[in-house]
């Protein structure tokens, strides 16, 4: 068999790679409206998996750019608020400048040195505010990494995945 035409089967067959691999997006159930996958490590520990009974969300005021907060059922963290404030209504992208805020019962520890990915930014209907309509909903989910900043090195932030709805 020659070889363009085998590569071309393997392709059609198989789904075959050129060696490039493409780092997936983040995966959440279509339905799902509120969720963070993250692990955090050192002296402050928290594992969220992403599922959509595991945290509660609460978002900011339209026009703020993405900010919203995941507060967990239990344990010591408390809240994880993200902020991406340079993405703008249903616009989608790579690497915006992003800021994660750690919260426990004690202190904030805050990240300014993140990136975040949005992948979706969809129109879902009218938002709701203190249980009115207010604006519009836009589902967004996402992907974001930190670099450390000097003194945080006693918390370590992996990489994050997460998806809201947020008002605009």
């Amino acid at each position: 068999m020659k070889p363009a035409l085998a590569l071309g089967l393997c392709f059609l067959a198989a789904g075959c790679s050129d060696g490039d691999p493409q780092e997936p997006g983040p995966t959440f159930p279509p339905e799902q409206t509120c969720g963070v996958k993250v692990e955090i490590t050192g002296s402050l520990t928290a594992t969220l998996n992403g599922k959509a009974d595991e945290v509660t969300c609460a978002t900011g005021l339209p026009g703020t750019g993405v900010r919203t907060g995941f507060q967990p059922a239990g344990g010591e963290l408390m809240a994880l608020m993200l902020r991406v404030d340079e993405v703008e209504k249903g616009v989608t992208g790579g690497n915006f400048p992003a800021t994660v805020d750690l919260q426990t019962r004690a202190e904030v520890w805050t990240q300014h040195y993140c990136a975040a990915d949005v992948t979706e930014h969809k129109f879902m209907g009218p938002g709701q505010r203190l249980g009115q309509p207010y604006g519009e909903g836009f589902r967004v989910v996402g992907s974001g990494h930190c670099t450390p900043s000097a003194g945080s090195e006693h918390i370590k932030l992996g990489p994050f995945e997460f998806v809201t709805v947020i008002t605009w």
